[in-house]
């Protein structure tokens, strides 16, 4: 004759049941959330899928985390063929001979990084605005095609020379003159605050190209 159990034994049974279950739902069932750090060593975690994604597996190819926080300090670049866009260098380049690309120079001078070119062109019989913004050029071309010299005026479009335009080139006597030929005016960036004006004052029509390049 089976025995009636007690009532304690019956509920210790269901207890131990349902944690044997509940253990066994934990592993073949659902993903379960860990929120403490896993502890150092080998973990085996398993097939990590992504969040919003269940089926798919993460990959280098989906896992997107910062360059910088995968390497190492004795990590190299060597399998990496394009990078982009670099903001900042630091540090400065190891001794060698480095090759960097394309080295943009831009003069220091008071004005912006922006380069001027006013194109080539005859200079005017009257005095003509070459640019109204501030202006710091770096040279003048001159092409006098004829076999005598003429006389230029280069001044600023401002008024800050007692009220009137600053005169760089000619106005007094004796004149600038541009002689027969090609010849380079250097001004080394010499700011034009309120830009640039030019003329060939003896009245030669079409006989001296100019161009002017600097930067704004």
């Amino acid at each position: 004759m089976l025995k009636r159990l007690s009532v304690p034994v019956v509920l210790l049974i269901l207890v131990v049941a349902t944690r044997i279950d509940a253990q066994l739902q934990t592993s073949g069932g659902s993903a379960v959330s860990i929120s403490a750090p896993l502890p150092a060593g080998t973990n085996v975690i398993g097939h990590v899928i992504v969040d919003t994604a269940p089926t798919t597996a993460v990959t280098n190819a989906n896992l997107d985390v910062a360059l910088s926080t995968r390497l190492k300090p004795a990590d190299t670049l060597a399998g990496v063929t394009t990078v982009g866009a670099v903001t900042q260098i630091t540090n400065a380049l190891p001794a060698g001979t480095n090759v960097i690309g394309t080295v943009k120079s831009v003069p220091l001078t008071t004005c912006g990084a922006t380069p001027f070119d006013s194109s080539a062109g005859f200079l005017p019989t009257s005095l003509t605005v070459v640019t109204a913004t501030a202006t710091c050029p770096i040279k003048i071309h001159f092409n006098n095609m004829d076999t005598v010299s003429h006389v230029l005026l280069l001044t600023d479009g401002s008024t800050l020379c007692g009220g009137a335009a600053c005169t760089y080139l000619g106005g007094t006597s004796p004149n600038f003159s541009i002689p027969p030929g090609t010849s380079d005016l250097p001004l080394d960036g010499m700011k034009f605050t309120g830009g640039i004006k030019w003329q060939v004052t003896d009245g030669a029509t079409n006989k001296i190209v100019a161009q002017v390049i600097g930067y704004q």
